[in-house]
């Protein structure tokens, strides 16, 4: 199964959302980055995520 669990990445430029079940919003807030909830077992939640990142960051 792919995992991105203890990687790392550098990335310049993005606009970030952090998405999770539990809540993030203070990570989310000392980096800059947005915060939505999200349940990968929804589908539902999965695209309600989506729309959150594509309202915030058209």
């Amino acid at each position: 199964m792919f995992s991105l669990e203890a990687q790392k990445a550098f990335i310049t430029g993005a606009m970030v959302m952090i998405a999770d079940l539990k809540d993030a919003s203070s990570a989310a807030q000392e980096i800059g980055a947005e915060f939505v909830y999200v349940d990968v077992s929804s589908e539902q939640s999965v695209k309600d995520a989506m729309a959150a990142g594509h309202a915030v960051h058209p």
